[in-house]
Protein backbone atom coordinates (compact mmCIF):
# COMPACT_ATOMS: atom_id res chain seq x y z
CA UNK A 1 0.00 0.00 0.00
CA UNK A 2 3.23 2.53 0.85
CA UNK A 3 4.22 1.75 -2.48
CA UNK A 4 1.16 2.43 -4.37
CA UNK A 5 0.35 5.81 -1.84
CA UNK A 6 3.88 6.68 -3.85
CA UNK A 7 3.50 6.08 -6.89
CA UNK A 8 0.26 8.28 -6.84
CA UNK A 9 1.67 10.78 -5.30
CA UNK A 10 4.71 11.10 -7.83
CA UNK A 11 2.31 10.85 -10.89
CA UNK A 12 -0.02 13.76 -9.79
CA UNK A 13 3.30 15.18 -9.14
CA UNK A 14 4.26 14.73 -12.53
CA UNK A 15 0.53 15.94 -13.74
CA UNK A 16 0.62 18.95 -12.34
CA UNK A 17 3.94 20.15 -13.68
CA UNK A 18 2.91 18.81 -17.10
CA UNK A 19 -0.41 20.93 -17.26
CA UNK A 20 1.51 23.89 -15.58
CA UNK A 21 3.97 23.25 -18.53
CA UNK A 22 1.46 22.99 -21.55
CA UNK A 23 -0.24 26.36 -20.29
CA UNK A 24 3.11 27.90 -19.81
CA UNK A 25 4.00 26.67 -23.63
CA UNK A 26 0.83 27.71 -25.09
CA UNK A 27 0.58 24.27 -26.31
CA UNK A 28 3.51 23.06 -27.08
CA UNK A 29 2.69 19.27 -28.17
CA UNK A 30 5.42 17.63 -26.26
CA UNK A 31 3.64 18.10 -23.17
CA UNK A 32 0.44 17.54 -24.80
CA UNK A 33 1.82 14.00 -25.55
CA UNK A 34 3.24 13.25 -21.85
CA UNK A 35 0.23 14.17 -20.27
CA UNK A 36 -1.72 11.47 -21.84
CA UNK A 37 -0.01 8.61 -20.67
CA UNK A 38 0.08 10.49 -17.18
CA UNK A 39 -3.20 10.86 -16.43
CA UNK A 40 -4.19 7.59 -18.21
CA UNK A 41 -1.73 6.38 -15.89
CA UNK A 42 -2.64 8.14 -13.01
CA UNK A 43 -6.19 6.76 -13.73
CA UNK A 44 -5.15 3.63 -13.40
CA UNK A 45 -3.14 4.16 -10.04
CA UNK A 46 -6.51 5.66 -8.64
CA UNK A 47 -8.62 2.54 -9.54
CA UNK A 48 -6.56 -0.06 -8.13
CA UNK A 49 -6.65 1.58 -4.87
CA UNK A 50 -10.37 1.38 -5.36
CA UNK A 51 -10.75 5.03 -6.25
CA UNK A 52 -13.14 5.06 -9.04
CA UNK A 53 -14.36 8.52 -9.78
CA UNK A 54 -10.68 9.96 -9.57
CA UNK A 55 -9.72 6.83 -12.04
CA UNK A 56 -12.41 8.42 -14.46
CA UNK A 57 -11.52 11.70 -14.13
CA UNK A 58 -7.93 11.44 -14.93
CA UNK A 59 -8.65 9.12 -17.49
CA UNK A 60 -11.27 11.70 -19.57
CA UNK A 61 -8.15 14.20 -19.12
CA UNK A 62 -6.43 11.51 -21.28
CA UNK A 63 -8.92 11.18 -23.65
CA UNK A 64 -9.58 15.15 -24.00
CA UNK A 65 -5.20 15.48 -24.34
CA UNK A 66 -5.47 12.54 -26.99
CA UNK A 67 -8.12 14.21 -29.13
CA UNK A 68 -6.76 17.48 -29.38
CA UNK A 69 -3.34 15.72 -30.51
CA UNK A 70 -5.83 14.22 -33.12
CA UNK A 71 -7.16 17.42 -34.02
CA UNK A 72 -3.71 18.23 -35.00
CA UNK A 73 -1.93 15.03 -36.76
CA UNK A 74 -5.28 12.52 -37.38
CA UNK A 75 -3.17 9.86 -38.81
CA UNK A 76 -0.43 9.63 -36.01
CA UNK A 77 -0.05 6.11 -34.93
CA UNK A 78 1.27 6.27 -31.92
CA UNK A 79 -0.93 9.60 -31.07
CA UNK A 80 -3.75 6.74 -31.98
CA UNK A 81 -2.46 4.00 -30.12
CA UNK A 82 -2.44 6.32 -27.12
CA UNK A 83 -6.21 7.54 -27.86
CA UNK A 84 -7.87 3.58 -27.61
CA UNK A 85 -5.39 2.75 -24.85
CA UNK A 86 -6.95 5.50 -22.74
CA UNK A 87 -10.33 4.79 -24.33
CA UNK A 88 -10.50 1.03 -23.39
CA UNK A 89 -9.31 2.09 -19.55
CA UNK A 90 -12.15 4.84 -19.44
CA UNK A 91 -15.00 1.56 -20.72
CA UNK A 92 -13.34 -0.39 -18.20
CA UNK A 93 -13.41 2.22 -15.19
CA UNK A 94 -17.20 3.00 -16.73
CA UNK A 95 -18.37 -0.42 -16.64
CA UNK A 96 -17.17 -0.70 -12.60
CA UNK A 97 -19.15 2.13 -12.24
CA UNK A 98 -21.62 0.69 -13.63
CA UNK A 99 -22.12 3.40 -16.34
CA UNK A 100 -22.66 0.91 -19.43
CA UNK A 101 -24.40 2.84 -22.01
CA UNK A 102 -21.09 5.18 -21.80
CA UNK A 103 -18.90 2.52 -21.16
CA UNK A 104 -20.25 0.61 -24.25
CA UNK A 105 -19.30 3.79 -26.50
CA UNK A 106 -15.79 4.39 -25.15
CA UNK A 107 -14.97 0.26 -25.97
CA UNK A 108 -16.22 0.54 -29.04
CA UNK A 109 -14.06 3.80 -29.85
CA UNK A 110 -11.53 1.76 -28.66
CA UNK A 111 -11.78 -1.56 -30.45
CA UNK A 112 -12.18 0.21 -33.76
CA UNK A 113 -8.87 2.06 -33.13
CA UNK A 114 -7.16 -0.86 -32.16
CA UNK A 115 -8.78 -3.03 -35.33
CA UNK A 116 -7.57 0.30 -37.70
CA UNK A 117 -3.89 -0.14 -36.02
CA UNK A 118 -3.52 -3.80 -36.56
CA UNK A 119 -5.01 -3.44 -40.09
CA UNK A 120 -2.15 -0.96 -40.85
CA UNK A 121 0.87 -2.70 -39.63
CA UNK A 122 0.47 -5.85 -38.22
CA UNK A 123 4.12 -6.28 -36.99
CA UNK A 124 3.86 -4.18 -34.17
CA UNK A 125 3.34 -6.26 -31.05
CA UNK A 126 1.74 -3.50 -29.35
CA UNK A 127 -1.35 -3.21 -31.67
CA UNK A 128 -1.66 -6.52 -31.66
CA UNK A 129 -1.63 -6.27 -27.49
CA UNK A 130 -4.13 -3.69 -27.70
CA UNK A 131 -6.40 -5.61 -29.82
CA UNK A 132 -6.22 -8.32 -27.33
CA UNK A 133 -7.68 -5.96 -24.40
CA UNK A 134 -10.11 -4.86 -26.65
CA UNK A 135 -11.64 -8.35 -27.15
CA UNK A 136 -11.16 -9.48 -23.27
CA UNK A 137 -13.10 -6.00 -22.44
CA UNK A 138 -15.58 -6.51 -24.56
CA UNK A 139 -15.91 -10.39 -22.82
CA UNK A 140 -15.92 -8.84 -19.65
CA UNK A 141 -19.00 -6.27 -21.01
CA UNK A 142 -20.86 -9.71 -22.02
CA UNK A 143 -20.52 -11.69 -18.73
CA UNK A 144 -21.39 -8.21 -16.91
CA UNK A 145 -24.36 -8.44 -18.78
CA UNK A 146 -24.55 -11.46 -18.91
CA UNK A 147 -24.53 -11.93 -22.57
CA UNK A 148 -23.07 -15.10 -22.92
CA UNK A 149 -22.98 -16.20 -26.65
CA UNK A 150 -21.65 -13.15 -27.05
CA UNK A 151 -19.10 -13.30 -24.29
CA UNK A 152 -18.00 -16.62 -25.48
CA UNK A 153 -17.09 -15.32 -28.88
CA UNK A 154 -14.94 -12.54 -27.50
CA UNK A 155 -13.38 -14.38 -25.36
CA UNK A 156 -12.03 -17.02 -27.91
CA UNK A 157 -11.05 -14.46 -30.21
CA UNK A 158 -9.53 -12.60 -26.81
CA UNK A 159 -8.04 -15.95 -26.03
CA UNK A 160 -6.31 -16.15 -29.78
CA UNK A 161 -4.85 -12.96 -29.92
CA UNK A 162 -3.49 -13.36 -26.45
CA UNK A 163 -1.74 -16.44 -27.85
CA UNK A 164 -0.30 -14.81 -30.81
CA UNK A 165 1.34 -11.74 -29.15
CA UNK A 166 4.97 -11.82 -28.77
CA UNK A 167 6.11 -8.16 -26.82
CA UNK A 168 8.94 -6.87 -24.65
CA UNK A 169 6.88 -7.49 -21.57
CA UNK A 170 6.29 -11.66 -21.15
CA UNK A 171 4.53 -10.47 -17.92
CA UNK A 172 1.72 -8.90 -19.34
CA UNK A 173 2.00 -11.43 -22.80
CA UNK A 174 1.09 -13.93 -19.58
CA UNK A 175 -1.42 -12.06 -17.88
CA UNK A 176 -2.95 -11.53 -21.43
CA UNK A 177 -3.68 -15.54 -22.15
CA UNK A 178 -4.34 -15.52 -18.52
CA UNK A 179 -7.03 -13.16 -18.68
CA UNK A 180 -8.34 -14.44 -21.54
CA UNK A 181 -8.63 -18.29 -20.13
CA UNK A 182 -11.03 -16.70 -16.74
CA UNK A 183 -13.23 -14.86 -19.51
CA UNK A 184 -13.62 -18.27 -21.59
CA UNK A 185 -14.46 -19.50 -17.47
CA UNK A 186 -16.93 -16.76 -17.07
CA UNK A 187 -18.62 -17.39 -20.57
CA UNK A 188 -18.75 -21.09 -20.41
CA UNK A 189 -20.14 -20.68 -16.66
CA UNK A 190 -22.94 -18.18 -18.16
CA UNK A 191 -24.01 -21.00 -20.66
CA UNK A 192 -24.09 -23.09 -18.34
CA UNK A 193 -20.95 -25.07 -19.53
CA UNK A 194 -19.48 -26.41 -16.09
CA UNK A 195 -16.85 -28.49 -16.96
CA UNK A 196 -15.72 -26.33 -19.84
CA UNK A 197 -15.77 -23.37 -17.29
CA UNK A 198 -13.53 -25.20 -14.70
CA UNK A 199 -11.13 -26.59 -17.42
CA UNK A 200 -10.42 -22.31 -18.66
CA UNK A 201 -10.72 -20.99 -14.88
CA UNK A 202 -8.20 -23.45 -13.59
CA UNK A 203 -5.67 -22.78 -17.06
CA UNK A 204 -5.82 -19.34 -16.07
CA UNK A 205 -4.97 -19.35 -12.61
CA UNK A 206 -2.30 -21.82 -13.45
CA UNK A 207 -0.99 -19.69 -16.03
CA UNK A 208 -1.13 -16.47 -14.48
CA UNK A 209 1.60 -14.98 -13.60
CA UNK A 210 3.43 -14.08 -10.08
CA UNK A 211 4.47 -10.31 -11.00
CA UNK A 212 5.01 -7.75 -13.30
CA UNK A 213 1.09 -8.15 -14.77
CA UNK A 214 -1.20 -5.24 -14.75
CA UNK A 215 -4.91 -5.00 -14.93
CA UNK A 216 -7.78 -6.40 -13.70
CA UNK A 217 -7.39 -9.95 -14.00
Amino acid sequence: VGRLDAATAEREQLVGLLDRQLRSSEGDVTFGESLVPAHRTLGELYALQGQLAPAIEQTREAVAHARQLLAREGNNSLWLGYTARARLNLASFLLKANEKEEAFAELQSACKLAASLVARDREVSDWHALRRDCLAEEASFDVGTGAGGPALAAATQALDVARSVKSSDRFDDQYGIARAYRLLGDAHGLLGNRTAGGVAWNTALAGRPRAGAGGAF
